[in-house]
């Protein structure tokens, strides 16, 4: 499985508030794989989310699905991890 992104277009992060994004893997023409990715942040801290969970067929026949969670605070430039 081989997987690439680009992206051109310049963004300034500390304009940035909530995100969301939604990626579906594929494996030749089958989904193997959902990814949902949820962040939110304020000047003084942020928390991001991702779940992962098989699609498809496979998600049929091997059910399977985790999440994970960072969040921290942001103090002017450094950017400090709580969990």
């Amino acid at each position: 499985m081989v997987g690439a992104s680009t992206c051109s277009k310049k963004i300034d992060a500390r304009a940035v508030g909530d995100l969301a994004l939604h990626y579906d893997v594929y494996y030749l023409a089958m989904p193997v794989l959902s990814v949902d990715v949820a962040s939110e942040r304020d000047p003084q801290r942020y928390r991001t989310t991702v779940s992962l969970r098989t699609a498809g067929v496979l998600g049929f026949f091997a059910p399977w699905s985790s999440r994970a969670t960072a969040s921290g605070a942001i103090d002017g430039v450094l950017v400090r991890p709580i969990s």
